[in-house]
């Protein structure tokens, strides 16, 4: 049976080596901290909180819970690695972060094995496969027909890279022989808060994260991948009795410290935590919440190799005995079924060619991404790893691409924010548009539209209009973040109706969406591709489109021109970049593996399906556009303010 087994929280031969430190009786001192790889939300941070505030309680100091999410975790356990060992610095280790990422991650900034001290076991996840409503599947069978009918065209959200919600995701792919696009978010609740807007219709999340949300009947529970059902849905069946015999993955979460840590802390903090865990309450409380409760007793030195104890025999069975060996196979395991599940992306360097979008997951750029990325992993034999860097106006994630080597191993998408930020940011731009970004290919264009909730009053352009000049305080319009493309149509609309409207940025599309899915705002500009399931599905009212002409996906939606606004007219656009300097020859080959591919009739298909419009242009095009446009917008923004 393939089972992603329990990755042992090691302690350290340093531990061994070095002699019994005792700690003072007055630790804690000052306030200890838990440092928890993910955001809020997320399953190890749900269950690190039940047990900090009971720590807090029995110690004179208080523990602190501090998220760090994205980067698989990896940032968040290189700090809790390099902490000082005094006891004041504690991380929630989890079946991701140190039993996947040491398998698939290359250069990672902590050994899993050698920089942590074990503390204890804290709790056991089961997995489970979740759709939205809209999908309109409910059980695993139904999801494994309709990949295979349509490879790739299910997206599939992760709590990120590594994680084992990713892990079990491609496990289940592969002993189900489909193909789906993995959307990777930093943390489930990120994935979660999508897949409740519809921005994406799959996941696997951990029953705990996800119970709350199966209970409120907003997503449908489809099945478990632990190898028996749930104690908590009983009636959800597991993936392994439906479409995959043998078939069984889980999550934990740990507790550990930074390697020569004082033994007696470590051995304090065991025997808390563990009092605690074994409490019926709190143990009720873990399976209310989606998980077991599994503590372990610490032993005075390491768990050996095999489980077996230092005169050879077999240790008794604990959430200790043999770790070292279930990391082992769990390495050859993961390693395993991902190069069968995806045997293109070996890289002769052994390096993916890394796609930075600058904004988070769900909106169009992401999109764009993620259908070019996979095709050009297909046909180009390389490994194309989108990674989302949102925030800052684009600017962070445009340092960050312009920053790599000019090689070929990273390149980016690009939107309207490429032309508008030299004005918008000017002197505080830290970089220059021309001379340090190389332009690969303008992919693809489509118009935005204006919508709203299904609770605002306004159904038409001049509705709104008459709304705007009755608010009092200006009428919120919300865009995708400063220089985004629905950020240009936002302007335009503003300046047209010369009206009080307040422009509400976020940052990116995807939480756009989820605010006027939500009702925060009641009106907003988004791109039609982003936008489209929640206007199919009831969710947002479309009040006009951005475009010269109706929309053959929306044709009873009016035209901005036709409700009296033809000065609104910007039109958003999504291509690729890198770093200035790529070699004319890496140039071409990144441009016939992700620009060009989008003319291919199967990808065009599935790209004008969300509503885009192809372009596919070569280097020069694009760059000579990206010149052109930078004065051109400026002269708009100028006269915005």
């Amino acid at each position: 049976m393939s089972i992603i087994t329990r990755r042992a929280l090691l302690a350290t031969a340093a531990v061994l080596a070095a002699p019994a430190v005792r700690a003072q009786g007055s630790w804690p001192e000052r306030p200890v901290r838990i440092i928890v790889p993910f955001p809020p939300g997320q399953a190890a941070d749900i269950f690190t909180r039940v047990y900090a505030d009971e720590l807090s309680r029995r110690w004179p100091q208080r523990v602190v819970v501090e998220n760090r999410g994205g980067g698989a975790g990896a940032p968040a356990l290189e700090a809790g690695a390099r902490a000082a060992p005094d006891g004041y610095t504690l991380t929630a280790g989890t079946s991701g972060t140190l039993g996947v990422n040491p398998s698939v991650l290359p250069r990672l900034p902590y050994d899993a094995e050698k920089d942590f001290a074990f503390i204890t076991n804290v709790v056991v996840l089961p997995l489970l496969i979740v759709a939205h409503p809209s999908l309109g599947m409910k059980t695993a069978a139904e999801i494994v027909a309709a990949a295979k009918a349509a490879p790739g065209a299910i997206d599939l959200a992760t709590a990120g890279p590594a994680t084992s919600q990713h892990m079990s995701a491609e496990l289940f792919v592969h002993r189900t022989g489909i193909r789906l696009n993995m959307v990777h978010y930093r943390g489930s609740g990120p994935a979660m808060a999508d897949l409740l807007s519809g921005n994406v219709k799959l996941m696997v999340d951990s029953v705990a994260s996800a119970l709350p949300h199966i209970q409120a009947g907003k997503v449908i529970p489809i099945a478990v991948t632990t190898p028996e059902r749930a104690p908590q849905l009983p009636d959800v069946p597991t993936i392994a009795e439906t479409v995959a015999p043998g078939y069984g993955a889980y999550g934990w979460t740990g507790l550990c410290a930074p390697a020569g840590t004082p033994e007696a802390i470590i051995q304090k903090v065991n025997a808390d935590v563990g009092a605690i865990l074994r409490q019926p309450a709190v143990q009720a409380r873990f399976l209310e919440l989606g998980g077991t409760a599994a503590p372990a007793r610490r032993r005075n030195s390491a768990p050996s190799s095999g489980g077996r104890s230092r005169n050879g025999a077999r240790s008794p069975a604990s959430p200790m005995s043999g770790w070292r060996a279930d990391a082992m196979q769990r390495r050859s395991l993961l390693g395993g079924s991902l190069l069968l599940a995806a045997p293109a992306l070996a890289q002769p360097a052994g390096r993916p060619v890394r796609v930075i979008v600058p904004y988070g997951p769900g909106g169009s750029s992401d999109l764009v991404a993620r259908i070019l990325a996979q095709r050009a992993g297909e046909i180009s034999g390389l490994s194309f790893v989108v990674e989302n860097r949102g925030g800052g106006a684009t600017v962070p994630a445009t340092q960050q691409l312009i920053a790599a080597p000019p090689d070929g191993s990273t390149i980016g998408t690009a939107d309207n924010a490429l032309v508008l930020n030299p004005y918008l940011l000017a002197a505080k731009l830290p970089y220059d548009t021309e001379r340090d970004i190389g332009a690969l290919g303008l992919a693809v264009t489509a118009p935005a539209l204006l919508l709203a909730h299904p609770d605002a009053p306004a159904r038409t352009v001049q509705q709104v209009l008459a709304e705007a000049k009755a608010e009092s305080g200006g009428l919120g319009i919300s865009h995708g973040g400063i220089g985004a493309p629905t950020h240009l149509t936002a302007v335009q609309f503003q300046l047209a109706s010369g009206l009080p409207i307040t422009l509400v940025g976020y940052r990116g599309g995807g939480p756009q969406l989820t605010g006027l899915v939500s009702g925060d705002v009641r009106y907003g500009f988004v791109a039609i591709s982003s936008a489209l399931a929640q206007v199919q599905g009831g969710k947002l009212r479309p009040i006009a489109i951005v475009a010269a002409a109706r929309s053959k996906l929306l044709p009873e939606v009016p035209t901005m021109a036709e409700a009296g606004l033809p000065a609104v007219d910007a039109l958003g656009w999504w291509g690729f970049i890198m770093p200035a300097g790529v070699p004319p020859a890496v140039v071409a080959r990144l441009h016939a593996a992700i620009v060009a591919p989008a003319r291919e009739p199967a990808t065009a298909a599935r790209l004008e399906a969300l509503g885009y419009t192809i372009v596919a242009s070569g280097p020069e095009e694009y760059a000579a556009q990206i010149r052109r446009e930078i004065p051109q917008w400026r002269e708009v923004l100028t006269r915005a303010g």
